[in-house]
């Protein structure tokens, strides 16, 4: 990995996104060549594309493909005559947005902002 590299990814973590390590070490095997997902607040996350350790925005038809993660939890009841069903398990959301290299940051914290406020009701 080159300083240029780690500049992108200390930029992203001031956004608020945090680089998966095994996508890094992955993105390291192949020589700079690969996606390394980026997790954000809220269970939010985004793919970038790198290649040659460089931000491949136009490798990914400058479209981020933002999620977020819901997990449905229910306490354990102990009760012969009750069942509650489909409570344990898990479904996203996504936001696709267009950036330009420009435009990425304002990018990356809006989709930080609408997704953090979407409300399961």
């Amino acid at each position: 990995m080159n300083e240029q590299f780690n500049e992108v990814i200390l930029h992203l973590q001031s956004l608020g996104y945090e680089s998966d390590n095994e996508d890094l070490m992955d993105l390291d095997l192949y020589h700079g060549y690969g996606y390394v997902t980026f997790y954000g607040p809220d269970h939010i996350s985004v793919q970038l594309k790198f290649e040659d350790y460089q931000l491949d925005l136009n490798g990914q038809g400058h479209v981020l493909k933002f999620s977020r993660k819901f997990e449905i939890r229910v306490p354990f009841l102990n009760l012969d005559h009750f069942e509650i069903k489909n409570a344990e398990r898990e479904f996203y959301i996504t936001l696709d947005l267009i950036t330009l290299t420009d435009d990425l940051d304002r990018v990356m914290k809006y989709a930080i902002d609408v997704l953090s406020d979407v409300e399961v009701r």
